[in-house]
């Protein structure tokens, strides 16, 4: 094998030019006809005995073509060992003409490769996320919450629609005399005030009485969702069928005790505000993560592969229409509505893959790898919510093909998690949150407790 020629053609995209003497293409035609011989049943001859000439002459074409494309393969491997570059797609190579084996066969491979990183500039990144401290409103606003949530309902049939109340319509709807059907309901409750509904309407039921019709015009906002829509005045053919005013519970030592385990209102707070306390501690560790990961996008500039970011891409699609379609929606309906929605996927998609480099590049540094038990607790981690259990859905992940893929990010987790301790190390900081014990991985005795006064 040899390499002619070899020039860029785009973002980590090459194009090289090969050529194969004749005695490496006659090396994997050899090796073909011995195997074909063995195992052939050639008419006339007892199987493994037919002469190569007989052979030849039956299916030499077809020998030869495969020798050929056999030594190609072969070349091009050699030659990216040769270039030490890793290719990330197939390679796209020219016509060949594979019917003379006796010449030597030139050819080009066109192939998108890997960046190569000589080092990453990491090993000082400070971030700094300002510390986030749980206030009386977010405790207040917690318990207002609780409040809400536990409110009860007093139907009214004494006075009209007021602020506040929950109003139950029928509601006919149309555009320049055509049907409205997504404004169109017999039944929905309204929450006068709370600036959910097209504005004008919650305003339009104050002082309605149970059974009273109204006829109102609306001009749709702006930002509705429809863009053909905006604008348009639609007609609103309103029935107050029901009326009823919320009561909230009152804010004491029984409202506490209703909520749990607790004996005075003053507990109820203490343990919400270390709920929130415990919330602010992950979401600052949230911030400092995504924080560390975009210095190391920002002192690491390079050229990313255009394939490698299309196929992380659509993988967040597919992941995302598969959630949305839980939910009775999809990426497609959702892309209509949020017209960014794409574009913000495809920005992800690209961090995702330079974050998966550099982070590669960090382990080989510092010679992290991943056991087994750092995988299956990656894998604990991600699995989702249901009734299949974390060896379910890890056997799932390697029917699928896709281990090496999940091996990988469970990986990532794992430098990225050693760079977050050296950081809140340095700023003198001590995980706020416990360590999440590690599950057994399959076919392993789990380890008995060290802690003599935890309960079994």
């Amino acid at each position: 094998m040899k390499i002619l020629e070899q020039r860029d053609v785009g973002t980590c995209k090459k194009t090289v030019k090969i050529e194969i003497p004749p005695d490496e293409v006659g090396t994997e035609l050899d090796e073909l006809y011995k195997e074909f011989i063995e195992n052939a049943i050639v008419p006339g001859f007892r199987k493994g005995k037919a002469p190569r000439r007989i052979v030849k002459m039956k299916y030499g074409k077809h020998l030869d073509s495969e020798a050929v494309e056999k030594a190609v393969e072969t070349a091009f491997k050699k030659a990216m060992e040769e270039l030490d570059l890793t290719p990330v797609d197939s390679p796209q190579f020219s016509e060949i003409d594979k019917e003379k084996t006796e010449e030597p066969v030139v050819f080009e491979a066109t192939f998108e490769y890997a960046p190569r990183l000589e080092s990453v500039n990491y090993r000082d990144i400070r971030p700094e996320v300002p510390p986030m401290e749980v206030t009386e409103k977010d405790v207040v606003d917690t318990l207002n919450h609780l409040r809400e949530t536990n409110a009860t309902y007093r139907t009214i049939d004494d006075r009209p629609a007021a602020e506040g109340d929950h109003v139950t319509i029928a509601c006919n709807a149309t555009i320049e005399g055509q049907p409205f059907p997504e404004a169109t309901h017999y039944g929905i409750v309204v929450e006068v005030g709370s600036k959910r509904y097209i504005p004008g309407l919650e305003d339009a039921l104050i002082g309605m009485k149970p059974g009273e019709k109204k006829t109102i015009t609306l001009t749709l906002p702006e930002d509705y969702p429809e863009e053909e829509k905006r604008g348009k005045e639609a007609v609103f053919e309103l029935e107050v069928q029901h009326i009823r005013q919320k009561l909230l519970p009152e804010l004491d030592d029984e409202f506490a005790k209703d909520m749990g385990n607790f004996q005075t209102l003053h507990d109820l707070k203490e343990r919400i505000r270390e709920n929130l306390r415990q919330t602010l501690a992950q979401r600052r560790r949230d911030q400092l993560r995504q924080a560390i990961r975009q210095e190391l996008i920002r002192r690491n500039p390079f050229d990313v592969p255009p394939s490698m970011i299309r196929a992380r891409y659509n993988f967040i699609n597919a992941v995302h229409d598969l959630e949305l379609q839980r939910i009775g929606t999809s990426l497609e309906q959702e892309a209509k509505r949020d017209e960014g929605l794409l574009a913000r996927h495809e920005k992800t998609a690209e961090e995702e893959v330079r974050i998966s480099l550099l982070v590669e590049k960090i382990a080989a540094e510092e010679s992290i790898e991943l056991t087994d038990q750092d995988y299956y607790l990656y894998m604990h981690r991600t699995a989702p919510e249901g009734k299949h259990d974390v060896d379910w859905y890890v056997r799932r992940i390697e029917s699928m093909g896709m281990e090496s893929f999940y091996r990988r990010m469970a990986l990532e987790e794992k430098v990225l998690d050693i760079l977050q301790a050296r950081v809140e190390s340095a700023f003198g900081e001590a995980p706020d949150l416990p360590a999440e014990p590690a599950p057994a991985v399959p076919g392993e005795e789990p380890e008995e407790s060290a802690n003599p006064t935890e309960e079994n």
